[in-house]
């Protein structure tokens, strides 16, 4: 693998690359965005790739397929900080039902239909 050096980039780099259970920003083609993506499992000849957006889709690619640009692996730390923001992300979002609206923290209890929090 080549060894990333901050703030070197690989140009032209390949997915075999990218070590399993790491995140990595890369630009995989010319004029599209940055995007930040995780190594989620590895065979012999290719590798399982999660890309972090909403969807957090996955993909395989061969490890001899390219990237035009592998920018820089998080380190352990910025992985922990960014794990903890996508957590985080995830329990506002459980406070929202499929339509977007936000679930209310009461419990409609019995059969009056009035609201706990409204009987006090």
């Amino acid at each position: 693998m080549k060894e990333l050096n901050h703030p070197k980039t690989i140009d032209m780099a390949t997915y075999g690359d990218l070590n399993e259970g790491s995140y990595y920003l890369v630009q995989e083609h010319e004029n599209t965005p940055v995007e930040m993506v995780f190594v989620a499992m590895a065979t012999e000849k290719c590798v399982m790739i999660e890309y972090q957006d909403h969807e957090q889709s996955k993909r395989w690619f061969k490890k001899t397929d390219s990237l035009l640009e592998l920018i820089e692996k998080l380190t352990d730390e910025q992985s922990v900080i960014y794990e903890s923001l996508l957590n985080s992300e995830e329990d506002d979002a459980s406070d929202f039902d499929n339509n977007g609206d936000l679930i209310p923290w009461f419990k409609n209890n019995d059969e009056t239909g009035e609201d706990d929090a409204i009987k006090n």
